[in-house]
């Protein structure tokens, strides 16, 4: 796993064996630092070329719904411009029930504009097998 960006409070990864980009929320995220997460995760996919995602909120902590709202609005539009609308989406989910919602908020978000085929698993082992066998 190659570490493309690591911060305190954010880890992207890319697995180029799947060619999986990895997002990593760790602990309470300004809605500055979130921003930043999923635009730099935006460029990382579109230098390696991946539609396929393992985003971990395992570690998540606060995220406000402002900042969320933000990566639909103007994000995710630009996920559709660059990567097209065939993406796959592991997600590691908080245990935190508000993050767990936040995640689901995303997920709808993401499956209305894309199609985005996508499920929850247990670990990093789940989610690369599942991201391994989608084309």
């Amino acid at each position: 796993m190659e570490n493309l960006a690591v911060t305190d409070f954010y880890k992207i990864q890319h697995h180029p064996e799947h060619n999986v980009l990895v997002m990593r929320f760790i602990g309470d995220l300004s809605d500055e630092t979130y921003r930043e997460m999923w635009h730099k995760s935006l460029e990382f996919a579109v230098q390696n070329k991946t539609r396929k995602f393992l985003i971990d909120q395992s570690q998540i902590g606060k995220v406000s719904l402002m900042a969320r709202s933000y990566v639909v609005v103007n994000v995710f539009p630009k996920i559709k411009k660059e990567l097209g609308t065939r993406l796959f989406g592991a997600i590691l989910a908080s245990d935190n029930m508000a993050n767990r919602s936040g995640a689901q908020f995303l997920l709808k978000a993401f499956k209305k504009f894309f199609g985005l085929e996508a499920d929850f698993f247990n670990n990093d082992e789940e989610c690369l097998a599942w991201l391994a066998a989608v084309n």
